[in-house]
């Protein structure tokens, strides 16, 4: 592998991460006016760098930087000849210094090189592998090596410590409409704005954060404020997902390529701040920075931080998303055509509003998903596991099917983006209560108290109602795309069939689906309980009714 440009073009944490996940190893020379340097990679690792008329090897360091005299180095030099073993032990050995201290100095020689070498805005790079060393590349090696993620992280970190001026030129483009950020108007794509100019340094990271569960306040869950990016090769469409998602989001950034997003969406993870992504399937990536698609580029984010939230942002009219990858959910933006007719008009308010719902609703669902999602050694989420205490005790102080109902439908809308409850009677299902149904056009609780639907005309209901048990599907045939198209204005990938049964017979059937998502449906386990739960208070309602009966006068 040879690698060879300007750092105009690839960025030295570009090159570093391409070097790191490449894991090979060899010597990347730059140069610029009036410096040159050098860094040595071992398997993807930083193992020594330097910089002209900066140290090259230990003596440099430990001698130059006062940390060794010249009389105890020489000593050891003399040791390390005799017992044949290298200066930096014998140091340890005479007591000189220790070994933990030297290769902490190293580390920091090392770290201070690649640092002076981010600073340079332009110059020539070179990789070529190796490995042996030449005369003129550094001598001073860390033993283990540094992490080239580390070190993008700690320029990043280091200019945003010093980049007050640039937070402000950052802020003044957040603010700028398309077409003056990209330098065309918002109906021309063929001049300069077509390839986008980044704005932004490029730093490049991959911070691994450790997911968080989102507070739950009175049955729903209460999201951190977060940054929005969208990713759209369409200057129109980012202007209008701009406007549509502006008081829901702030600040929102928009980019018509990945690598400058990439660069916005590191800087936010270094803050501890990841934010929601909005990325078009369409859109091309840097193949340069090892990314094969934009399914391969989610995965990567979602690799990066568990807790980056990531939506497809699909066009009406075209075909299903084939792929979701790792992403955590579609929203739908009118077409381009359609957004040419709209923007402006009267006509716009409507689309913009649902746009915006639906992706709140997505949002949402994601952080339902992580709030669900079982610790990494297994079992049951701890969040999960509070609801369902909750759920239990409120359902054994519950005595009527009016208090049990509502109970269970709010605990599936904590797994699930979108649950009905319907009542069986008469062969049909009646519908009772619902949550989140109108995210995808779905009817709300009064008019879905006037929808029924015969049992017999859906597989998913018959064999609920035959079976007992729970089912999950995909409305693979009339019947029940006919019944989920009556919840909604789209069709849900998979969904989920529960029966609610009392005194041994189903009384009623749970049904629910992750849209606007994609998601599968998950883990169950714990919601059959508590319609097990469910059962039994209605068992237990039904029996004190009965006894309340038989005791009345004139019974």
């Amino acid at each position: 592998m040879s690698l060879v440009g300007s750092l105009a073009d690839l960025s030295l944490g570009d090159i570093l991460q391409i070097l790191s996940l490449s894991q090979k190893s060899g010597v990347l020379a730059l140069e610029t006016t009036g410096c040159a340097g050098r860094i040595v990679f071992v398997e993807g690792m930083v193992r020594g760098a330097m910089v002209k008329d900066g140290p090259r090897d230990l003596r440099g360091v430990l001698v130059a930087g006062g940390f060794v005299s010249d009389d105890d180095w020489r000593a050891a030099a003399a040791h390390a000849a005799e017992r044949g073993c290298e200066v930096r032990s014998a140091l340890g050995e005479l007591g000189v210094l220790e070994a933990e201290r030297i290769e902490s100095l190293c580390r920091q020689a090392v770290e201070s090189a690649v640092m002076t070498m981010f600073r340079w805005p332009e110059g020539d790079f070179s990789f070529d592998v190796c490995s042996e060393l030449g005369p003129e590349d550094p001598e001073l090696l860390s033993r283990d090596g540094l992490n080239p993620q580390y070190l993008v992280m700690e320029s990043a970190r280091v200019g945003d410590e010093g980049g007050a001026d640039d937070e402000a030129e950052n802020a003044r483009y957040d603010d700028m409409p398309a077409d003056e950020m990209f330098g065309v108007t918002s109906d021309d794509t063929s001049g300069p704005g077509a390839d986008a100019v980044d704005v932004l340094a490029r730093t490049g990271v991959e911070a691994l954060l450790d997911p968080v569960v989102p507070t739950e306040v009175e049955g729903e869950l209460q999201e951190p404020a977060r940054a929005l990016i969208v990713i759209d090769r369409d200057l129109v469409a980012l202007e209008w997902v701009k406007a549509a998602a502006r008081g829901d989001y702030e600040p929102i950034h928009v980019f018509q390529q990945t690598d400058p997003a990439m660069t916005r969406i590191r800087q936010y993870l270094l803050r501890g701040e990841p934010p929601v992504v909005l990325i078009e399937t369409g859109t091309p990536v840097d193949r340069l920075g090892g990314f094969v698609d934009a399914c391969d580029f989610v995965a990567r984010l979602k690799a990066q931080s568990p807790r980056i939230v990531v939506l497809w942002l699909g066009e009406e009219g075209s075909p299903p998303i084939s792929r979701m990858g790792a992403a955590d959910g579609v929203v739908t933006r009118p077409d381009k055509s359609r957004l040419r007719i709209i923007r402006g008009s009267e006509d716009e308010a409507g689309p913009a509003a649902d746009f915006a719902r639906e992706l709140r609703g997505g949002v949402s669902g994601a952080a339902r998903d992580e709030q669900n999602r079982p610790p990494a050694g297994g079992g049951i989420a701890p969040a999960v596991l509070h609801r369902l205490r909750d759920a239990t005790k409120a359902l054994s102080e519950a005595s009527s099917r009016g208090e049990v109902l509502p109970l269970v439908v709010g605990f599936a809308a904590g797994i699930f983006g979108r649950v009905a409850m319907f009542l069986v009677r008469d062969g049909s299902v009646v519908g009772v209560a619902q949550s989140g149904l109108e995210r995808c056009g779905g009817p709300d609780d009064a008019e879905l108290r006037d929808l029924a639907y015969a049992c017999d005309a859906s597989p998913w209901l018959t064999r609920v109602l035959d079976r007992g048990k729970a089912i999950r599907g995909a409305p693979d045939n009339d019947g029940d795309r006919d019944f989920a198209g009556l919840l909604g204005d789209r069709l849900p990938a998979q969904a989920y069939l529960a029966p609610l049964e009392s005194t041994g017979r189903v009384i009623a059937v749970l049904y629910a689906d992750n849209l606007p998502g994609a998601a599968p449906v998950g883990d169950t386990s714990v919601l059959e309980v508590v319609l097990q739960h469910a059962g039994l208070a209605l068992d237990r309602a039904a029996l004190e009714r009965a006894l309340r009966e038989n005791e009345a006068p004139g019974a």
